[in-house]
């Protein structure tokens, strides 16, 4: 299993979903709905990882 990292192509905020996206094989605007519904659990979640992931190396493809 590869270790999660938040790309810098094609992120919004932080790059946290379609890191989560990539690492999940699903489509990254799916992921964005569900954490855009599911807020009051996800916007938590998303900080956390936000502080403690690596961003993706500028030259790594995902």
């Amino acid at each position: 299993m590869k270790k999660f990292t938040r790309p810098l192509k094609g992120r919004w905020i932080a790059g946290v979903c379609l890191g989560l996206a990539n690492q999940l094989g699903i489509d990254v605007v799916v992921f964005r709905l569900i954490a855009l519904l599911t807020i009051p659990v996800s916007g938590w979640i998303y900080i956390l990882l936000w502080i403690f992931s690596d961003t993706q190396p500028v030259n790594a493809r995902f």
